[in-house]
């Protein structure tokens, strides 16, 4: 069978335009590969400096409260916490925050007590 030469050169004109069409896919897919590394990459980033934190979006206040006798950090805790978070864990803030080494108190002892509140500050 004879084919033509501008029939042949169609044909060779489909096929390079075919393998063209293929690259720019290709390309493309490689570009939206990248582009999504990218924003995967800084997410992460952004999450690692910038953790979001229930206890920083709080506001808090420090107060001053002078040890009474028969008083303990538990004590203290449970009196100003205002169910925010879990004793233990604000007895040792407040045991931090004092850079006390023992839970031991003495009447008349001042101490500052952080406390946290969602939204505004009483």
């Amino acid at each position: 069978m004879h084919v033509r030469r501008s029939e042949c050169m169609r044909r060779t004109e489909c096929v390079r335009k075919s393998k063209c069409l293929r690259r720019s896919k290709e390309a493309q897919k490689t570009l939206i590969l990248q582009v999504l590394l990218i924003f995967i990459c800084l997410s992460a980033l952004g999450i690692m400096i910038f953790p979001a934190s229930t206890e920083a979006q709080e506001q808090v206040k420090i107060i001053t409260v002078t040890v009474n006798k028969g008083d303990s950090l538990w004590k203290l805790a449970e009196k100003y916490d205002n169910n925010q978070m879990d004793l233990r864990k604000y007895v040792d803030i407040i045991q931090e925050y004092n850079k006390l080494n023992n839970v031991t108190l003495q009447p008349g002892q001042q101490l500052k007590i952080p406390v946290y509140h969602n939204g505004e500050i009483e």
